[in-house]
């Protein structure tokens, strides 16, 4: 199968053409025969995933608790790929690249001294199945370990995300934490969120 990178209208037209929204059953997210509202409901979806992406959390641990707007920082304008099987579209992922400085002043924020480290993070990690899915995944960790990155940052959000964290952690990423939120549309639906992170020995043997 060929992995290129895709426009996004292409991932759009792919989530609202096979209903991908709605993998795990949500009323928010019912079946529909219209287009347009397939596209709405798209949009919907690919909204809920930027908000996790942003939002602010509180991670307690044994020792020292966690705060922040972890992954708000790759919200950077993103590179989508597609999986393709002679020329129709099979999966779809994207991923974004940042430079992250090393040293910050506590006080003002600003970068201290230039040394960088590159980090990524994908997410929409959608396929016709899991295969297709994690060659998917296992190419565009390829394609990217060129820019040389330190760590592949990710998210799985339980009733969400397209696979389930047995499959995440069968392509290599592991949960550095987690917790459970309210779900936008049915605030008595509790969701597990788990972050994720995959580092570029994953597939060494």
């Amino acid at each position: 199968m060929l992995v290129k990178g895709i426009q996004s209208m292409d991932a759009v037209n792919y989530i609202a053409k096979h209903q991908y929204y709605n993998i795990h059953p949500h009323k928010h997210f019912q079946l529909t025969d219209d287009p347009k509202k397939r596209i709405v409901k798209t949009g919907d979806f690919l909204t809920k995933h930027k908000e996790v992406l942003l939002d602010s959390y509180w991670l307690k641990g044994n020792e020292i608790d966690a705060r922040g707007t972890f992954y708000s920082r790759f919200d950077v304008p993103k590179n989508w790929m597609g999986i393709f099987d002679n020329n129709v579209l099979k999966g779809i992922n994207f991923y974004t690249t940042i430079r992250r400085p090393l040293q910050i002043n506590r006080l003002t924020g600003e970068q201290m001294g230039t040394d960088c480290t590159i980090e990524i993070f994908d997410g929409l990690l959608i396929a016709d199945s899991e295969d297709i899915a994690a060659e998917l995944s296992k190419k565009l960790f390829i394609w990217t370990r060129a820019k040389n990155w330190s760590v592949n940052y990710s998210f799985n959000l339980e009733y969400f995300s397209h696979f389930d964290m047995k499959f995440y952690e069968s392509i290599g990423y592991k949960s550095w934490g987690s917790l459970y939120m309210k779900d936008k549309y049915d605030k008595n639906m509790e969701e597990r969120l788990h972050f994720l992170k995959r580092l570029p020995e994953a597939y060494d043997d």
